[in-house]
Parts: C-alpha cells; structure tokens; sequence
C-alpha cells in the first residue's frame, strides 16, 4: 500500500509543474505543450491489460507530441500486462515503470539506441522467465547493458537469436608489483574488481595479513557482449625471486621481499605465474596428498591437477601455500 500511494504522489508532479494530464486512447499521458512531448502516467484506480501497444506519438487537440517517456510507475496497477510494446521514440524508462506487471513475459522495444532503463524498470520474474524483443542492428548493445541483458532471452524482432559479437576472454600476467590485463578485442577495456578476505571482523590488539586476494577480470566494449570472467588468486608472499642454490642443487627461495604470486585454476589446471626461471611448485589436495609439481619454465608454471571444480588446492611456492577454489 505505502509502495502505491508513493508511485500516485510521484505521478502528480509533473502535473502540478504544468503538464496536462489526458486519456488517449488506453493510456493516460503528461503533455508538455512546449516541447511537443509525451509521458505515458499512471493514472490512481485506472488499469490495463493483455498486450499493450505505447504509441510513438499522440494527437491532442491539433497538436502532435512525440512519447519520449514511460514514467516512474507507469504500470504500477496493471498487474495482468502480459506484454507490451515500446516505440523507438521512447528514451527514458523511468523507476518500476512495469514493475508491478507479475505476468509480463514479452517485451519488444524498437529503438535502435537504448533508452536510458532504471534498474527497477521491470519486475524479477520478467527478466528472470521474459523475452526481449529488439531490432537485429542494436542486439549486442541490449546484450551488454543492464536491465536489458538481464532478460531470460534475447530475440531479435522476427524472432532470430543475432550472431553475437563477444569480448576475448582476457589475459591476466603479473609484471614486479602490477597486474596486467590484455583483450584480444581491440578497443575492449578489462575491469577488474579485487576482493580481499584477509581483514574481517576482528577482536584483539593485532591482525594478521594473508595478503591473499580474489580477482575477477572481464572485458567490455560497447556493442559487444561481455567476456566470459577470468578469476584469479593473487597472493603476496614473502619471497626474493632470486634461487639459492650450491653446486647446482636447489635450496629454496631466500625470504627477503613481498612478491605477488598470480595463480589462475580453470578445468583442472593450476597455472602459476610470477615466478623466476625454475622454481620449484607443487599442488596438493585439501588433505595433504601431493597431485602434482614442476618448475617454472620462464615466468610460470601450468599443473595438471585432476580436480573438479570447487575442489580446494593448496599450491606450495618457495615453502609458502595459497589455497585457492579449482573452477
């Protein structure tokens, strides 16, 4: 109730600021008389159903107005809208526009350059079980922008899946203290989000620091879909990447400096990276049992570890471990 009466008040400002609120033809509409454009409102009591045409443009009274708008709450009583249809006029959707429509399942909008959606724009079960409906020439804009590429499925307007244009996955590389991230996608830029679990809450006059981080890579460019994530563990050890060795029998690494470690799991594959020319790595399971070890051969190492993804391993460098999830 106070979720209705909040969206009601919210459809009256633009009438008290001016604009003249009028029913044509299904729907109701704010006028503005000077710019000659159109809101599609919610009017208290007055509801809709079925399919639902928004028109491109209105005529009232001689004159022509473009709709440019869905307002906030638009639909915010028609909960039996099972699908609707947006004009390519149409540039902003504005907050819980259709959030209230519990049986809307097909969407088909028509612009070619996305109108500006608040995230709240439409209800969890349409984008989680609905289909978006878009013109082939924009697909891979909807596929990339949120809300629209959280929608169930992605069609284009005959009904075709389009050939989607999709990020590399990136390629993630440790260089001294820095992170490197390279796209095979030109133009493409990575985001990088880290995740650190080493300070939680804590109670006592000190805290250790792991220096443990969880890293999670994905590339982006406009009119592509994003790149399938790149996840990562970075651990900063205490290791001088420097071998000590006497009469060519390796004796480990000398603890003098922090270094990051880069360890990346996927299918099985522990690859270790930041490493000098023949360290020594090994991998063994959450109980102990060794699954594999070698040498750096260059700047890394890649073990084949038999595990299933979310399986723990616990990758030994230079006498220190990391623990991190297979995927």
């Amino acid at each position: 109730m106070k979720k209705f009466l909040l969206g009601s008040l919210m459809m009256l400002l633009p009438a008290m600021a001016g604009a003249e609120r009028v029913k044509i033809g299904d729907l109701y509409f704010n006028l503005d008389s000077e710019a000659l454009t159109a809101e599609v409102v919610n009017e208290f009591g007055y509801t809709v159903s079925g399919r639902v045409i928004i028109p491109a443009s209105v005529d009232y009274e001689g004159g022509t107005y473009a709709v440019t708008r869905i307002g906030d709450y638009a639909f915010s009583t028609s909960t039996d809208v099972t699908e609707v249809e947006i004009p390519a006029s149409v540039r902003e959707i504005g907050r819980a526009a259709f959030n209230d429509c519990l049986l809307l399942r097909d969407v088909y909008c028509l612009a070619t350059e996305l109108p500006e959606c608040a995230s709240s724009a439409f209800f969890t079960m349409t984008l989680e079980y609905g289909t978006l409906h878009v013109p082939v020439e924009a697909y891979n804009n909807y596929a990339s922008v949120e809300p629209w590429s959280l929608f169930h499925a992605l069609v284009t307007l005959d009904g075709s899946k389009a050939e989607e244009k999709k990020c590399a996955t990136p390629v993630l590389s440790i260089e001294g203290l820095e992170l490197k991230m390279e796209c095979a996608t030109e133009g493409a830029e990575c985001i990088c989000q880290v995740a650190c679990a080493d300070v939680g809450t804590h109670r006592g006059g000190s805290v250790s620091l792991t220096g443990v981080y969880d890293i999670k890579v994905t590339a982006r460019k406009a009119s592509y879909s994003d790149s399938e994530p790149v996840m990562a563990t970075l651990a900063i050890l205490d290791l001088e990447l420097r071998p000590m060795a006497r009469e060519g029998a390796w004796l480990g690494i000398a603890p003098v400096q922090p270094s990051p470690v880069l360890v990346q799991a996927r299918g099985g594959r522990l690859t270790v990276g930041g490493l000098r020319e023949g360290m020594p790595v090994s991998v063994c399971d959450a109980a102990g049992r060794l699954l594999a070890e070698g040498k750096a051969d260059g700047h890394a190492v890649t073990l084949q570890t038999g595990q299933k993804a979310g399986q723990v391993a616990v990758v030994n460098v230079g006498g220190q471990t990391v623990k991190v999830m297979m995927r």
